[in-house]
């Protein structure tokens, strides 16, 4: 039978929106067998969604232009149990990266498709786990570079006191192994899943020292290293960033392949991980490994004077809970930190004593989430201030895991777009800030999404290109749409 879509195409005509034309998809109702779904990027055939579940693997395919839905195929991958781990998009093919679970033994494969799953090539295994009694277990995670040149299959491996050890597997789009190495956990504890390839192959790890008491339970680092692998000459280093004179509570790393650079910026605090005193740069010469600028300064007072004027900060004078969104390297080799300050907090309330399912629980946990204004930073390559802005935003909502919460970045060259609801209800309004190089921001209506009873999930939207991206979004019957917004 022929299916019809239902589009709705917006135009907006008034002076306050920049949004030329949003289009939907039609609504669908998701089976109860699909937990998870992904915009997993574009092809010649068009935009693939995956949608995923227990023993069950989904690729839909979207005409670009309308958001029509093409096809809609189940992904036949040698066993029903088959978790996919990741799906890598190109114009004329798919990379799939799946295991298998058989008894005690793991095994991970890659498979190449034509964008309408058609295999180009016999599946690769590319290893093999066997699980042995008490051990603690493992989990696989995929990096791909810029250029999709390189993709790295990393299993973390753990112990009783968290990860353990590292194994990375190196390939290319053809699926030739061109590394296996096993990457080993000196100091404990630490976190090592900051994990970025350079457009040559060569990877690199984030490695940092966390200090806990009794007081913070919060990540916060007091050493800072990066791991460095070439699988060209089979070279592993160590390149030392921070050993203790700064206590790090959130930092990210860039590769800036232009200007052959590593990049790495964040934030800093002198006593407190959720308290950020300054921001962190420092750049490391991805042929000498020699760090170049090494730059740890505090915010000036007018940025704390943009802080006080805020409410909502539960600390005054400081920028609490900041989260980095988006790290975007700058032409020049300088660096753009767009950063939220989120948090969530836990209460019990009291049960209604009609509520006879609890039986004898009189009370139950909620868990709030917050996520309020936008830090943003722009840094010059010598690790100088350009400037700061602090945008204003305020969302609250309940048991949701802050699902329709924060933020999606969308670069057009001129101008970043930050996409938000303006609150987290069904008569909320997409907002956007647009910002331009030198900082200056204006704030524009997108979308009117109390019209259409739908509400949008911006932080998980996929940017398609200069003008356009996607967002999913659910109307009030809970059906899963998407929404493409062109600027």
């Amino acid at each position: 039978m022929k299916k019809w879509i239902f589009l709705l195409v917006l135009f907006f005509i008034c002076a306050d929106s920049y949004a030329q034309e949003v289009v939907f998809s039609q609504p669908q109702r998701l089976p109860s067998k699909v937990t998870e779904y992904e915009i997993v990027g574009k092809t010649k055939q068009g935009l693939a969604v995956h949608k995923s579940g227990s023993k069950y693997n989904e690729l839909e395919m979207y005409d670009l232009a309308t958001m029509k839905l093409k096809w809609s195929r189940e992904m036949s991958l040698g066993d029903k149990k088959a978790k996919v781990e990741e799906i890598i998009a190109y114009p004329d093919e798919l990379i799939i990266i799946f295991t298998i679970k058989e008894k005690n033994e793991t095994f991970l494969y890659a498979r190449r498709t034509n964008p309408e799953l058609k295999p180009l090539a016999e599946d690769i295994e590319l290893d093999k786990i066997v699980r042995k009694f008490g051990t603690y277990g493992f989990d696989f995670f995929v990096d791909v570079s810029k250029n999709k040149k390189y993709i790295n299959i990393l299993r973390h491996n753990y112990d009783f006191s968290g990860l353990d050890n590292i194994d990375c597997i190196l390939i290319n789009p053809k699926l030739k192994v061109l590394a296996k190495k096993n990457i080993p956990i000196e100091e404990r504890p630490n976190v090592l899943d900051e994990t970025f390839l350079s457009n040559n192959g060569v990877i690199f790890f984030g490695q940092g020292t966390n200090k806990r008491t009794l007081l913070n339970n919060q990540a916060q680092y007091e050493s800072l290293k990066v791991l460095k692998y070439d699988y060209r000459v089979e070279e592993l280093k160590f390149i030392g960033i921070e050993e203790g004179e700064h206590l790090i509570n959130e930092v990210d790393f860039e590769v800036d392949d232009k200007n052959g650079k590593i990049v790495i910026a964040g934030f800093y605090s002198e006593k407190q991980a959720s308290l950020s005193d300054g921001y962190l740069y420092v750049d490391i010469d991805m042929k000498t490994d020699k760090i170049g600028k090494r730059v740890f300064a505090p915010f000036s007072a007018e940025f704390t004077q943009k802080i006080e004027s805020i409410k909502g900060y539960r600390s005054r004078k400081k920028a609490t809970n900041l989260n980095i969104n988006e790290f975007i390297v700058r032409n020049d080799g300088g660096a753009l930190i767009v950063a939220e300050s989120a948090y969530s907090t836990s209460r019990n309330v009291t049960r209604s004593s009609f509520d006879t399912y609890y039986n004898s629980r009189r009370t139950m946990e909620v868990t709030n989430y917050y996520h309020d204004d936008i830090i943003v930073l722009s840094i010059h390559p010598d690790g100088s201030l350009f400037w700061d802005n602090v945008l204003r935003k305020k969302q609250y909502s309940e048991d949701d895991d802050g699902y329709f919460s924060s933020f999606g970045v969308v670069n057009v060259r001129s101008a970043l777009n930050l996409i938000f609801n303006e609150e987290i209800t069904k008569n909320t309004t997409v907002n956007g800030y647009v910002l331009d190089a030198k900082g200056d921001y204006k704030i524009q209506s997108l979308v009117s999404v109390r019209e259409y009873d739908l509400m949008m999930a911006p932080q998980y939207s996929k940017q398609l290109s200069f003008s356009e991206v996607v967002l999913p979004a659910f109307n009030n019957r809970n059906e899963f749409m998407l929404a493409k917004i062109s600027f």
